[in-house]
């Protein structure tokens, strides 16, 4: 399956919401998020190194956002 910018973005918002818990996440912060992230997600990135560092990169999102409650 070939990642894609769009996939990869889902990923994070998803690990970043499972961080939260029970935490309602505004869509103001979720769109902040993307905003964020979105155009870090590189052609260089998706082709890669999404493949390597996915796992970390996603337990960082849900720490991050485990620390923040």
């Amino acid at each position: 399956m070939a990642y894609t910018q769009e996939g990869i973005m889902a990923q994070i918002l998803v690990a970043f919401g499972q961080g939260t818990g029970t935490i309602r996440v505004s869509q103001d912060a979720a769109l902040e998020l993307r905003r964020w992230y979105y155009d870090a997600i590189t052609p260089t990135i998706i082709d890669t190194q999404w493949e390597t560092q996915a796992v970390q990169l996603l337990e960082r999102a849900a720490r991050s956002a485990a620390w923040r409650r």
